[in-house]
């Protein structure tokens, strides 16, 4: 699964990863409900454009984007 960072509201993703991460779009979305309709094989996430933030903020988010790809794909 690929993530991207680009689309992330970071005030307000601290309170609510899961709304605000903004990591997967529209057509995300629908390509994984098909996957999971047929049964969702295991996942490895890979996060994209972490170069384009701070490096003090890598950690950070790295961690955030972390926690929303749990809560998203794991029981």
């Amino acid at each position: 699964m690929v993530m991207s960072t680009r689309g992330a509201d970071w005030k307000n993703m601290r309170y609510d990863p899961d709304k605000f991460a903004n990591a997967i779009d529209e057509q995300g979305y629908r390509n994984l409900q098909l996957l999971r309709n047929q049964g969702l094989p295991s996942l490895l996430g890979v996060l994209q454009h972490l170069e384009l933030l701070h490096s003090k903020k890598q950690a950070e988010v790295k961690k955030l984007f972390s926690r929303y790809f749990v809560s998203e794909f794991t029981d």
